[in-house]
C-alpha cells in the first residue's frame, strides 16, 4: 500500500487523512478499513525507513508534500 501524506507537521499516526486517500486507491474494494488492524499489522515506512517513534514529526524523518510512504508487515515475534 502506497500513500501520499499532504501535510509533514503531524506526527506519524496523525494522518487519518489517508483513509480517505486508500478508499479512493481501492476501486471497489473493502468499504470498511480497520485503522487498529493496520496499526497492529504493519509498520509505516519511508525510503525503506521504519517510521517507528510516533512522537516524532514527519517532517523530522525527511518527509515532504508529495513524498510516498508505505506499509510493509510486521514479522512475527
Amino acid at each position: 500500500m502506497e500513500f501520499h501524506p499532504t501535510g509533514c507537521s503531524g506526527a506519524v499516526p496523525d494522518h487519518s487523512d489517508l483513509s480517505v486517500q486508500l478508499r479512493q486507491a481501492r476501486q471497489g474494494g473493502v468499504q470498511h478499513l480497520s485503522w487498529k488492524y493496520i496499526w497492529r499489522t504493519y509498520h509505516l515506512t519511508y525510503n525503506g525507513e521504519k517510521l517507528a517513534d510516533d512522537r516524532k514529526k514527519l517532517r523530522e524523518y525527511g518527509i515532504r508534500n508529495r513524498d510516498e510512504v508505505s506499509f510493509i508487515k510486521k514479522l512475527r515475534k
